[in-house]
């Protein structure tokens, strides 16, 4: 049985609330009154595969509401390419909000104004919705008013968040788009999520590393990326002991640390954080990410979720060709658009999430701890909300209080993505209301209030339960 753990230290340890400066741009969410549910490269890294109009369908029957579009301007093709996407997102209905991707931008090199020359011209064209003319002569509309951000860097080294010597610019480039856009949309730009905690001089300078980019960049979003699950393959690695062949891992003190600290890092400056989703199957070295599973996208979802995340980017949407250090064997569709069963999973999980909008929406993390045993911190027994007592069958799962529009929520997600376990839950007071379903054929945010203070309840793998509670307990 497990008994309640909470990080009050690990809390607090990453960040003071109060020495950050806020940014003096508000956060302008892409999807109003939802969380944003973004699939990532929806065109293939190399450029090519032609995206039709029943792609942005197939997206929106996933139940995604955003989506990264890769494409520039260099060219008069091109331009109506792009803009013929965008015009395809535009007629879903709903439709599919568009963060353009700007990776084509020139950072660095011995010309680095051609990069601030590319934003320039690309920022101009779409910064308004208006009518150009096409190659074939006909009057369009460039359909900028589908854009609702911009997506600058992925994975960002630390000289490159700072305007270096030999001249990389993202900085300059950030700056410019933030100064011309009259929409003032979010520009996302990916950090890199600290994996190893093996040693405490690399946290420290992980934390450098964020400091990095806050200083010299007066981001609304913090975004990240860290992939949690792995599975030992002696294939792959034939070092390993063949008795762990297949084994599933989850690297659950980095998970829950970014967690915590892109948490602490978006409240401190005024702004929401993004974090990621694994969708692809992929080989990095000899660490494989397994092809995933339900309960792997529900458990990375929810438990961002609970910490508060208002972006929630599935890594990748699309099959991706393979790169030199990364081979990417399947992910939610194949190169063709072809559904895998991932795109099912993905599709349930994603109806969830819009479910819950009410609960996750503009959500304010209050307090966060584990029931189970808890990644290296200390024990201290302590409610949390209107939660007294709570004890776990299996390993345990995350606990999370939440305050949104004026309504007090715990969300309890387990640390499971393989196994079924049960939790039983004393409460303060009887009238606790109960929002996730206690059966498969249930409703998702159907309000049942519970006449009894103890209960139990079954967790599915990377299962989640919600409920809220009075005030007077928050």
């Amino acid at each position: 049985m497990g008994i309640i753990i909470i990080n009050t230290k690990f809390y607090m340890e990453n960040i003071n609330q109060n020495i950050l400066p806020k940014s003096k741009y508000p956060y302008k969410p892409p999807v109003s009154g939802e969380i944003a549910i973004i699939a990532s490269n929806i065109r293939t890294l190399d450029d090519n595969g032609d995206i039709i109009r029943e792609t942005f369908q197939q997206l929106r029957e996933c139940n995604f509401n955003t989506a990264v579009l890769h494409g520039n301007i260099d060219s008069p093709e091109k331009k109506d390419t792009l803009t013929t996407y965008l015009g395809y997102a535009k007629n879903v209905d709903p439709i599919i909000n568009i963060l353009a991707n700007c990776y084509f931008f020139d950072l660095g090199g011995k010309n680095p104004e051609n990069g601030i020359n590319q934003a320039e011209a690309f920022v101009k064209f779409f910064k308004n919705e208006h009518a150009y003319t096409n190659q074939k002569g006909e009057v369009v509309s460039n359909n900028a008013d589908i854009i609702k951000g911009w997506t600058l860097k992925d994975e960002p080294t630390q000289d490159q968040l700072s305007q270096t010597e030999h001249g990389y610019n993202l900085k300059s480039i950030y700056d410019y788009i933030l100064g011309n856009d009259p929409q003032q949309r979010p520009v996302q730009i990916n950090l890199v999520g600290w994996f190893d905690h093996s040693e405490e001089t690399e946290k420290n300078k992980y934390l450098e590393y964020l400091d990095t980019f806050q200083n010299n960049f007066d981001s609304n979003l913090w975004s990240y990326d860290l992939y949690p699950v792995t599975q030992t393959s002696c294939i792959i690695n034939t070092s390993c002991n063949p008795a762990d062949n297949c084994k599933v891992n989850v690297n659950y003190k980095g998970f829950y640390w970014d967690l915590n600290t892109y948490h602490e890092r978006s409240k401190a400056t005024g702004g929401v954080f993004w974090t990621h989703v694994q969708s692809a199957e992929y080989i990095n070295v000899s660490k494989l990410h397994p092809a995933v599973l339900e309960s792997y996208i529900r458990f990375e979802a929810f438990s961002a979720l609970a910490f508060g995340a208002q972006g929630i980017v599935y890594w990748t949407y699309r099959q991706q060709p393979n790169q030199p250090k990364e081979i990417y064997t399947s992910a939610l569709t194949d190169r063709n658009f072809n559904k895998t069963p991932a795109w099912y999973f993905a599709k349930r999980v994603n109806y969830e999430i819009k479910q819950y909008s009410k609960v996750f929406v503009n959500s304010e993390l209050k307090k966060w701890t584990h029931v189970g045993e808890g990644y290296g911190q200390s024990v201290i027994n302590q409610s949390i909300g209107a939660l007294g007592g709570i004890t776990a069958s299996g390993i345990g799962a995350l606990i999370t209080q939440l305050r949104t529009n004026g309504k007090n929520y715990l969300v309890i997600v387990s640390h499971d993505v393989e196994e079924y376990q049960t939790v039983d839950m004393t409460f303060a007071y009887a009238g606790v209301i109960e929002l996730t379903p206690t059966s498969s054929s249930g409703s998702h945010c159907k309000e049942k209030v519970l006449s009894t203070t103890s209960i139990r309840r079954l967790l599915i793998p990377g299962g989640y339960l919600i409920y809220e509670f009075k005030d007077a307990y928050a």
